[in-house]
């Protein structure tokens, strides 16, 4: 009964809260590098304490946490009211959404710096040397991919193909087989994670640019050169696509030209990855502050100083933005949104 008691000590709060405003954060033991999923009116991120928690996404209670033996900074994904992550005990976990009961573990072998992406009955997860496919409903491998680069991005997603990124290039791989289909070789590596629109996929490269290649042949489409590295992913979303860099902007490019439609200078790093929903770019940056900004113009609607370094993508959900920052709190502000409009991790299966 506590989040309903806490909701309806909520409520004439909410009644007077701006877009920004803090509405709860709750606090771990460890920086919270983990990007936050809202799935069925509860928050579940990781923490470098070793769990996984599961808040209330209306009072930020506690449900429940379950703890690991190394650090979670993977963005768990939900799907079927179960919770998949990674932690740095080298396993994969599969758990209930309501009671956090343990459906399966899979040893991955390695510590994986990837989040789990799923489709159907699959599930797609990089770790060290191999790219696994492994079945939702056991966590048996259904095949693996072995690279001689390291797998370092999350799994991006088309209904065909995967494509994730190594120390030393983009692979696309048939999402079936496993099967290699090509190859970009870069002189840097691939933190960012892939994003696919319009038989186009766009990623950041640790070469300072942004590449947009043909989806299906890995041909070069354009490449913008920001001057550092980035480990930001892309969001795509009418024809635009925005990304963070080192540099300290947040870019909106077009999708098909690759120029720059407008830049936004936080002058400081922007390592997460921008959410867009209703017309608005939420992020976090290194300067510890939360941005909401126009997504055609690049102007400020409203920023919250947090205080803390913020490397955690942000999700939107029910009129809320939700996110966690390096001070260990997972934070949950009001966003100006309609209360029906999701993005970000909030769809189960989406990486961002």
């Amino acid at each position: 009964m506590k989040p309903f008691y806490l909701l309806f000590l909520f409520l004439p709060m909410l009644a007077f809260c701006k877009p920004g405003d803090v509405i709860w954060k709750f606090h771990t033991d460890g920086p919270v590098y983990s990007s936050p999923c809202v799935s069925g009116g509860k928050v579940f991120a990781g923490s470098y304490d070793t769990h996984l928690y599961c808040l209330d996404m209306n009072t930020g209670a506690e449900i429940w946490k379950y703890q690991t033996k190394g650090f979670v900074v993977s963005s768990p994904c939900v799907a079927d009211k179960k919770v998949y992550f990674s932690s740095d005990d080298w396993s994969l976990y599969s758990l209930h959404t309501d009671n956090a009961a343990l459906i399966w573990k899979g040893y991955l072998g390695y510590n994986s710096s990837s989040s789990p992406t799923i489709v159907g009955d699959r599930l797609y997860i990089g770790c060290m040397y191999y790219l696994f496919c492994m079945s939702t409903k056991n966590g048996k491998p259904l095949w693996s991919n072995w690279s001689w680069g390291v797998y370092l991005s999350s799994p991006g997603l088309s209904d065909t193909s995967v494509y994730v990124g190594v120390n030393d290039a983009l692979h696309c791989v048939n999402a079936k087989s496993g099967k290699v289909q090509w190859r970009y070789e870069m002189t840097g590596g691939v933190l960012s994670s892939p994003e696919v629109w319009a038989n186009k996929v766009y990623f950041g490269g640790d070469d300072g640019f942004v590449y947009c290649l043909d989806a299906k042949t890995g041909k070069l489409v354009w490449k913008y050169d920001t001057g550092i590295d980035l480990n930001s992913s892309p969001a795509i979303i009418d024809g635009k696509v925005y990304i963070g860099s080192k540099q300290g902007y947040l870019y909106c490019m077009d999708a098909s030209a690759g120029s720059v439609v407008w830049k936004f200078d936080t002058g400081d790093w922007v390592e997460t990855s921008p959410c867009v929903a209703d017309g608005k770019v939420f992020f976090g940056g290194h300067n510890g502050q939360f941005y909401c900004l126009d997504a055609a113009s690049g102007s400020v609607i409203w920023q919250t100083a947090i205080g803390a370094v913020i490397e955690s993508s942000a999700c939107v959900s029910g009129g809320k933005v939700y996110f966690g920052a390096d001070d260990g709190n997972i934070y949950c502000l009001e966003s100006g949104t309609p209360p029906n409009i999701s993005a970000g991790n909030s769809i189960s299966g989406q990486k961002y």
